[in-house]
């Protein structure tokens, strides 16, 4: 249980392809006197998730900073396989948990 507990929403990032109301968030809680940042996002290069989406809440000591993904019938009824990779960062400094998935390596040309 986290008294001082917040969601701070990632201003520059949603999920969404009509407005802002689908963005990840970054949970921030107070321990000991000190801030500290938490954040989960998948890592969409390495996904194969139809669509992403948030359902961020704090509730009763309970604290959600990403939803999931979802895996969608493809027109011929088939989903694709699961397989998702979900980036987890903890810090005291909030540049450290913003959303940085790795970058698939360059092959040489």
């Amino acid at each position: 249980d986290l008294p001082e507990a917040w969601l701070f929403t990632v201003p520059y990032w949603s999920y969404s392809m009509t407005g802002a109301e689908n963005r990840p968030h970054v949970a921030c809680f107070t321990l000991d006197g000190r801030t500290h940042f938490l954040s989960a996002f998948m890592d969409w290069t390495q996904s194969n998730a139809s669509e992403p989406y948030c359902t961020p809440y704090l509730f009763d000591g309970s604290m959600s900073v990403h939803g999931g993904v979802r895996y969608r019938a493809k027109t011929d009824g088939a989903r694709n396989p699961c397989y998702e990779r979900f980036v987890w960062s903890a810090s005291a400094s909030p540049t450290c948990c913003r959303p940085s998935p790795t970058r698939p390596r360059r092959t040489a040309r």
